[in-house]
């Protein structure tokens, strides 16, 4: 106990003294120490020193000698602390009343900061209670289930889904309180319950103008129903009725009543069905010839009647003024505009009566016979 005490009153002492600090912090050869400092012999405390030496200068080499295994035994990364931060020496503890060397402290006693540090450490290690999630019975889910169901076909059944406004989106030839009345829907009834989806599409698909169904639903309470519709593009004329038909050859409807539309004669029809392509003779000339009525629409250009035969046809722009040539080169040169610019340079000249033939690679000529 004296030798630890010794110790650390010398390791004050080093630190105090700047002679002896200096010996401390210079490099010094251990074997070479041991070989210079002999001591004739060691007495209780440990080593003496020789005749005229301090005894306290002894018990600092002895310390220095051990020096170097403190280092090595120190773990990487804990330097010595700088010469200018050196931390300030320890005060010497009162020596107790019987042996009048300073209590130790008990190790196993940790001080305030280690009590702050065990108790956050601990507070981590603390044992929680887990939560016991208890299963819940086969009978109790389906009961909640149950009645999420039921309260969301409640709520989905009530007034408040209604059906207050219907919409028709995409007709052209039917008015919209005809699409209506055509897929049977009212106003009045629940939006899912009372409106068919499936009966709207059949109803209407009957229909040949119909090519396309869609039905949708809006909160709260609108109904929209949205069609494709085929477009009529020529009439043909058959014994004192009309025969509507689109840009395919579909046939539309039959009507007694002119249709406003370009009138096609000439045909030998062998079948006509509503819903169905017409049959003719000469089908080739009439799809040729029905393509180049959708690219006179896109041109803005119109013929009134249109003579079908087997090899050409006579267009009609005014009852004197005829085209006349194959459906395929009518149809080029009304995309490059070329018959529109002759026919404007007639009409501005004042000429309303003649024959425009339409031949290979667009070249037009007039006649003025008909």
């Amino acid at each position: 106990m004296s030798e630890k005490r010794d110790t650390m009153i010398l390791e004050g002492k080093d630190q105090r003294d700047p002679a002896w600090r200096g010996r401390r912090d210079r490099p010094m050869d251990l074997e070479a120490a041991k070989t210079e400092q002999v001591f004739p012999s060691e007495g209780e405390d440990g080593p003496r020193a020789p005749e005229g030496a301090d005894q306290d200068e002894a018990d600092g080499l002895r310390i220095i000698l051990e020096r170097p295994e403190e280092e090595e035994s120190r773990p990487e990364g804990d330097e010595p602390t700088p010469e200018g931060d050196e931390p300030a020496p320890e005060e010497d503890e009162p020596a107790s009343e019987e042996g009048g060397s300073a209590p130790e402290e008990d190790p196993g006693e940790p001080g305030p900061e280690a009590d702050d540090w065990t108790s956050r450490e601990g507070f981590k290690d603390i044992p929680r209670k887990r939560k016991v999630h208890r299963k819940k019975h086969p009978l109790v889910r389906l009961l909640i289930v149950a009645g999420v169901v039921i309260g969301c076909a409640a709520f989905l059944l009530s007034p408040v889904f209604n059906v207050r406004d219907i919409q028709v989106e995409g007709n052209r030839y039917y008015s919209d309180s005809e699409v209506i009345n055509m897929a049977n829907v009212r106003t009045g009834v629940n939006l899912f319950r009372g409106v068919d989806g499936a009966d709207v599409k059949r109803r209407l698909l009957t229909n040949p103008y119909f090519t396309g169904v869609k039905v949708r639903r809006r909160p709260f309470g609108t109904l929209i129903l949205q069609v494709t519709e085929r477009q009529q593009r020529a009439a043909l004329r058959y014994g004192e009725d009309y025969i509507v038909i689109d840009d395919d050859g579909i046939v539309l409807r039959r009507t007694s009543v002119n249709p406003k539309l370009t009138l096609l004669n000439g045909l030998t029809l062998s079948r006509i069905q509503t819903g169905k392509k017409v049959e003719a003779e000469e089908s080739e000339m009439l799809s040729m010839t029905l393509s180049m009525l959708s690219a006179m629409k896109k041109g803005d250009f119109y013929f009134t009647e249109i003579e079908i035969s087997r090899t050409q046809m006579t267009a009609s722009i005014t009852d004197t003024l005829k085209v006349r040539g194959n459906p395929d080169r009518v149809k080029a040169a009304i995309k490059k505009g070329d018959l529109q610019k002759v026919v404007n340079r007639l009409f501005k000249s004042g000429v309303k009566r003649g024959t425009i033939t339409v031949s290979e690679s667009s070249y037009m000529s007039f006649s003025p016979a008909i």
